[in-house]
């Protein structure tokens, strides 16, 4: 009976510790970081957002950040273009360590068990010796006038490096000790209200060409419209004279009827007397 007891209370100990072991041993990486563990395989295994198990004493658990992470860019010195201007550029960059199995080891050899704010110190060199490379390799002009341009190169040749990816790079100023972008500026702007100055020029006469074209049209068509009425009224006094033309033969023919018919009856009448009084003479003799 004790060797039985005993034997449940071994049993139960050893399920307690394979339970703790298990607790011990099992780990789930927050949304902010990824989880490495290192140690018995050959490729470090990585936990992004998941949870796995680790053999305690015979595996390393190492974690690093994924959030977004803030980067100050300055050149510090002054930078000469490709027009031999220096300039001084202020930007800031939004980064954060690629999301995946593949960039998270590759930032761990970097950035490992770092701060967001050890890696944006870690990032700045790396960062401002790519945007003064891309400085070298614009004119002033450019550099002014298609930041956006410039701000997605700097993105493209820090990109994957450092196993991070770049969310956006903003430039925030360009200066020059010479104030040749100050000069730029002036000449732009003379340049935009030039080009302002003609084009409503050309849009002024481009109207009073189409109102000219609108009241050419318009005359046309009031002649069109008279020369249309014109020939109706022309075709109707011509209808209205041979209409009466018409009327008046056949008045003409109805009257010169009326008057043969007279001088038949009238005729017949003096013929009718003359043979009455031949009739009547006869009778008196």
């Amino acid at each position: 009976m004790f060797e039985q007891f005993s034997l449940y209370v071994i049993i139960g100990i050893a399920v307690v510790l394979l339970v703790l072991f298990l607790l011990a041993s099992y780990v789930k990486a927050p949304p902010s970081y990824a989880y490495i563990i290192s140690g018995l395989s050959r490729e470090p295994r990585v936990l992004i957002g998941s949870g796995g198990f680790r053999i305690p004493f015979f595996e390393r658990l190492d974690r690093v950040y994924l959030g977004q992470i803030t980067v100050d860019i300055k050149t510090e010195e002054s930078v000469p273009t490709t027009d031999f201007i220096n300039v001084d550029v202020d930007a800031v960059a939004k980064i954060r360590v690629t999301p995946n199995a593949e960039g998270t080891r590759l930032a761990a050899k970097n950035f490992l068990n770092m701060t967001p704010m050890m890696i944006a110190e870690q990032l700045q060199d790396s960062l401002q010796g790519n945007m003064r490379e891309i400085i070298g390799t614009l004119d002033l002009r450019s550099l002014n006038t298609d930041r956006d341009g410039f701000s997605d190169q700097v993105m493209q040749k820090a990109q994957h490096k450092l196993g991070i990816e770049i969310i956006s790079c903003n430039i925030q100023n360009v200066t020059d000790k010479e104030g040749l972008i100050h000069d730029l500026g002036a000449d732009n702007t003379a340049k935009i209200k030039k080009d302002a100055s003609i084009n409503r020029a050309i849009a002024e006469r481009d109207v009073k060409i189409q109102v000219a074209h609108a009241d050419k049209d318009a005359n046309d068509a009031r002649v069109d419209a008279d020369t249309a009425i014109a020939m109706k009224n022309n075709d109707l006094a011509l209808k209205r004279a041979e209409l009466k033309r018409q009327a008046d033969t056949a008045q003409a023919d109805a009257d010169a009827a009326y008057s043969i018919q007279q001088q038949e009856q009238q005729k017949t009448i003096n013929i009718k007397t003359v043979e009455a009084e031949i009739e009547k003479t006869k009778r008196q003799q």
